[in-house]
């Protein structure tokens, strides 16, 4: 003999029943299930027990012989109604979308090891990295040379041209006093600031005498221009002048 235990929503509640006879299927109870609950029959649930699920055909003895001699619980699972379907077609097109989208960055991909190929390549970098130091030390020091000897260069130039010029100055001097010539001295400009400022002061004493003079004159001649009466003439006084002379006319 079994008692069966059953567990459904928390809002239904279902004795529970005692089988005397193991070697019966599970029929029996689905027969005492949908005496119970009358809204359920056997298509629109099904029974699980520790997660496996019952066949209605199945034996008893099977399922319990785990729960002899102790109660056994059952789970009534009701059934859902399914949708409209076309979420495999969904999965489809979404698989086809994202096959068509090619990547070559892997890096977030593992080994074998489990490590991320981004960890790996990113210590093969330091790797080579430190491995080049050498050749990176040669190839500075080759700059640096090369640097050196341009400034070398320069130099030498530099100091070639001051020899030249040099050279060229006392051939000059030697040449002048063989043959008795003279240089020819240069032109030296003497500065005397007493007369520039003299000279300073006289134009900018010629300049405002010379404004002056042309400001009297123009503002005589402004004055002694008649000015012109300008008669205005209205609408009104029109009027007026136009009746005055009719009225002579009727006199």
């Amino acid at each position: 003999m079994v008692q069966i235990f059953f567990n459904i929503i928390d809002s239904i509640r279902i004795p529970s029943i005692e089988i005397k006879d193991i070697n019966t299927t599970l029929q029996q109870v689905n027969t005492y299930i949908t005496t119970q609950i009358p809204i359920l029959n056997q298509t629109s649930y099904y029974l699980t027990t520790n997660s496996i699920l019952l066949q209605t055909n199945e034996i008893l003895q099977q399922v319990v012989l785990n729960h002899i001699n102790h109660p056994m619980n059952i789970n009534i699972c009701i059934r859902m109604l399914g949708g409209k379907g076309g979420f495999g077609k969904m999965l489809r097109d979404q698989g086809g979308r994202m096959a068509s989208i090619k990547t070559t960055n892997f890096e977030s991909s593992r080994d074998l090891s489990g490590r991320r190929l981004r960890t790996l390549n990113e210590a093969q970098k330091l790797a080579d990295y430190i491995a080049s130091e050498p050749e990176r030390k040669r190839k500075q020091q080759e700059r640096i040379e090369k640097k050196i000897k341009q400034g070398r260069l320069i130099i030498d130039l530099y100091m070639n041209f001051f020899i030249v010029l040099f050279i060229w100055i006392i051939f000059k001097k030697v040449v002048f006093i063989v043959l008795g010539l003279k240089e020819i001295p240069a032109k030296v400009l003497n500065f005397n600031e007493t007369q520039f400022n003299e000279e300073h002061e006289h134009q900018v004493e010629s300049i405002s005498s010379a404004l002056d003079e042309a400001l009297t004159k123009s503002h005589v001649g402004y004055e002694s221009k008649p000015k012109k009466v300008v008669k205005k003439v209205t609408a009104w006084a029109d009027d007026s002048e136009s009746d005055s002379e009719s009225d002579e006319d009727d006199d």
